[in-house]
C-alpha cells in the first residue's frame, strides 16, 4: 500500500491530493485505502443479497439475475461501491431484514421461521445504527410480518423479531449512553460542520429540496439514475399481479422521499446523486424484475429488447461516474468559484444550476479508478473504451436472453404487460 492514493478526508489539507503531491506520512491515507474496499465487498454482497429476494419474489433466476446485473452497474450501486459511505452497508442489511418475509412465489404466504425472523430483526437493528435512517424501514418490515403471521396462523415468531430487534437498539442505547450520555445521541447531533437541521413541511424550502432530490441537476434521481424511470414505467406489471406490496413498497418511497426533502441538507454532500435516497433503489428494481418476468415468460422480444437497450445507456451512465472522481470534481469546482468570489452553496447552487453540474464536465477533472491510474488515455478515451466493453458484455447477455425468449410461446393477440 505504499502507492496508495491520498485521502479527501485523511489529514488536514486538500491540496497535496488536488495538486498530485507527495505525502510526507502516508499512513493514514493508506489505511483509509485498505479498509475502503471493505465497501466493495459490502457491495457485491447487496447485489447478491437482491437477486436471492427477486428469486424468491419472482421464482424467475433469468430475471433475477438480469435485474440483479442492472442493479449492480446500472444505478448507483456501482459509484457507491467505492465511495466508503455507510449505504452500502447499511442497504444490505435492510435487504436482509426484508427478506424473510417477501412472499414465495407461489400459493399463499408463509411464515417465517422464528429463527429467521429473529435475524430479520437483527440485520434491522444493525442497519439502523449505520445508517440512522433506517428507522423508515421499520414499520414497513413490521406491516410485512403481521401480515405474513395472521395469513399463515402464525404469531409467536413476531416475539423472535422483537426480540432480534431490541437486541443491537439496546447494546447501541447503551453504548450512546456511556459516550454521549443520551441512550438516543450517536454523536450526528453533535457534529458542528453538519448539523441535524429540518424545514417546514410545505414551506418553499421543502418544495425547494423536493425539486433537488427528483430533478436536480446535480442530484435529481430522474437524471443521476434513470434506470428507475423505466421502472416506474411498467410498475403496473408489478402492481396488479402483488397490488398489497406495490402499495407498501409505494408508500415506503414516498415516506423516504418526503423525509429527505424535510432535511435541510437534503443533497448529502458531496456524492454521486442523491446520497439519501440510495438505499431505496434495490426496491425500486423490484417492479422492474417483476415486468421482465412476464417478458421472459411470453417471449417478448420486442420488449427484450427495448429492456436492454435502456440497461446499457443506464450501465454507460453509471461508468461515467466511476471513471470520473467526483469528489475532486467538487472541491475544484468550489475553489475556483471561491477565487471569483462566488459561494457555490448559496441556494444550493452547486447541486442545482446546470452550469456547475458534473454532466458533461466530470472526465475533464482527476481520474476515479486508481487501477487505471496509468492508462495512457484521455478519461474521455476511456470511458469510451469501458463503455464498448459493456456494449461487448450486454451483446452476450442479450443473445443468452433471445435464445431463451425465442422458445417461449408468443404472446396471444391483444395480451399485454
Amino acid at each position: 500500500f505504499r502507492e496508495a492514493p491520498a485521502s479527501h478526508y485523511a489529514g488536514l489539507s486538500l491540496e497535496p491530493h488536488l495538486r498530485n503531491e507527495e505525502l510526507p506520512d502516508k499512513n493514514d491515507h493508506a489505511l483509509r485505502y485498505a479498509v475502503s474496499f471493505f465497501d466493495v465487498l459490502i457491495s457485491v454482497g447487496g447485489v447478491v443479497m437482491l437477486y436471492v429476494m427477486l428469486l424468491r419474489f419472482t421464482g424467475s433466476q433469468w430475471a433475477s439475475c438480469i435485474t440483479a446485473i442492472v442493479y449492480a452497474f446500472g444505478t448507483l450501486a456501482w459509484p457507491y461501491a467505492g465511495s466508503f459511505f455507510s449505504e452500502p452497508l447499511a442497504t444490505l442489511l435492510v435487504l436482509g431484514s426484508f427478506y424473510p418475509f417477501l412472499d414465495r412465489f407461489g400459493p399463499g404466504p408463509q411464515a417465517a421461521a422464528g429463527s429467521a425472523a429473529a435475524i430479520s430483526g437483527l440485520c434491522l437493528g444493525l442497519a439502523i445504527h449505520t445508517h440512522v435512517t433506517s428507522l423508515l424501514f421499520l414499520p414497513f418490515v413490521f406491516l410485512l410480518a403481521v401480515r405474513q403471521y395472521r395469513a399463515a396462523g402464525r404469531v409467536t415468531p413476531a416475539i423472535y423479531w422483537l426480540a432480534g430487534l431490541a437486541v443491537p437498539l439496546a447494546a447501541g442505547g447503551w453504548y450512546n449512553h456511556i459516550r454521549f450520555g443520551s441512550w438516543l445521541e450517536s454523536g450526528r447531533a453533535l457534529s458542528l460542520h453538519n448539523p441535524v437541521e429540518w424545514v417546514v413541511p410545505l414551506s418553499g424550502s421543502f418544495w425547494h429540496n423536493l425539486w433537488g432530490i427528483l430533478f436536480g441537476a446535480g442530484k435529481g434521481i430522474v437524471f443521476f439514475c434513470p434506470i428507475l424511470v423505466m421502472s416506474a414505467l411498467v410498475w403496473r406489471t408489478f402492481h396488479r399481479a402483488r397490488p398489497w406490496m406495490s402499495r407498501l413498497l409505494i408508500l415506503m418511497i414516498v415516506v423516504r422521499v418526503l423525509f429527505n426533502a424535510l432535511y435541510k441538507e437534503w443533497h448529502g454532500g458531496y456524492s454521486v446523486g442523491p446520497r439519501y435516497l440510495f438505499m431505496a433503489i434495490p426496491f425500486l428494481m423490484i417492479p422492474w424484475a417483476w415486468w421482465l418476468k412476464a417478458q421472459l415468460d411470453h417471449g417478448r422480444l420486442k420488449q427484450l429488447t427495448a429492456a436492454g437497450v435502456a440497461a446499457f445507456l443506464a450501465m454507460v451512465q453509471q461508468w461515467y461516474f466511476v471513471a470520473g472522481e467526483l469528489f475532486s470534481y467538487y472541491h475544484l469546482t468550489n475553489f475556483a468559484n471561491m477565487q471569483r468570489g462566488i459561494n457555490v452553496f448559496v441556494n444550493d447552487r452547486l447541486y442545482l444550476d446546470w452550469q456547475l453540474s458534473p454532466f458533461g464536465r466530470l472526465l475533464d477533472f482527476k481520474r476515479g479508478p486508481f487501477f487505471m491510474q496509468s492508462v495512457p488515455v484521455s478519461n474521455s478515451t476511456l470511458w469510451l473504451l469501458g463503455s464498448l466493453g459493456l456494449l461487448l458484455w450486454v451483446a452476450v447477455l442479450a443473445g443468452m436472453v433471445y435464445r431463451y425468449g425465442a422458445t417461449r410461446l408468443p404472446a396471444r393477440e391483444g395480451e399485454h404487460a
